[in-house]
């Protein structure tokens, strides 16, 4: 989502509350919000600049920061003319009211099932075999078994941003059809590759199960997933292969 507009639609009412307040604000109320208000600023340069991105929780700690002065513009409209009186009870209506979504989805989180590891073949298996700093290449999920089994994810739900980012790498692993890839991942240190057997919207990879089955060692399979093992003994000489024959 572009950032502005993403701005905008959460904090858009509560930002205009804030340039009221400290339009109005008294010098000496002002002082403290300077240097506030420029730490914040640099913060989001420093985070758009290295990561390409905004930090939603960054944004929202920092929305506790135009509070004050959204409080402040209520105030003020509240002793100006019926007009500003109403204009000040619809924005903070529809402000509050853009929370309550927000805390209405929040609490929609936690009616989504949680699976333990006691309940759960994969988590289980990784809990069992798989070292305590191993690292598995895995599709994203906000509830990801691999992190939720007390392993780590080199993928992960937010994709781990960085410089470079890793998504060409990420694909051309998961869509690997020679050693070459493999063995570039595992000198990442990636010690598990971990495939679905099931449809995924936010898994868009042209995945060649078979051609992995021969380059890779499977350590665990069931209805949903495919468990590979990045060891560079297991993966064979350098073959070419076509697909679909």
């Amino acid at each position: 989502m572009n950032s502005a507009l993403f701005i905008i639609e959460n904090f858009g009412f509560l930002l205009i509350l804030s340039a009221i307040g400290l339009w109005h604000g008294k010098k000496q109320e002002k002082i403290w919000t300077l240097p506030l208000f420029f730490i914040l600023v640099s913060a989001f340069i420093f985070r758009f600049t290295w990561h390409g991105n905004i930090d939603q929780k960054l944004l929202f700690f920092g929305g506790l920061f135009f509070v004050v002065w959204a409080a402040k513009g209520c105030v003020v409209l509240l002793k100006k003319s019926f007009f500003f009186k109403m204009l000040a009870f619809l924005l903070f209506f529809f402000s509050t009211l853009s929370g309550v979504i927000d805390i209405m989805v929040i609490k929609n989180d936690f009616m989504y099932p949680v699976k333990d590891a006691a309940g759960e073949p994969f988590m289980q298996w990784i809990k069992d075999y798989a070292a305590p700093n191993a690292v598995f290449l895995a599709p994203p999920d906000i509830f990801d078994p691999i992190v939720l089994s007390g392993r780590q994810n080199y993928w992960g739900f937010f994709k781990n941003f960085q410089i470079p980012p890793r998504s060409a790498f990420v694909k051309e692993v998961f869509e690997a059809t020679e050693a070459g890839i493999l063995r570039k991942a595992t000198s990442e240190g990636i010690d598990y590759l971990v495939v679905l057997k099931f449809e995924k919207a936010d898994f868009q990879y042209a995945v060649n199960k078979d051609i992995l089955r021969t380059l890779l060692s499977v350590v665990y399979e069931d209805d949903r997933f495919i468990v590979f093992r990045m060891d560079r003994g297991t993966i064979e000489k350098e073959k070419k292969y076509t697909i679909g024959l």
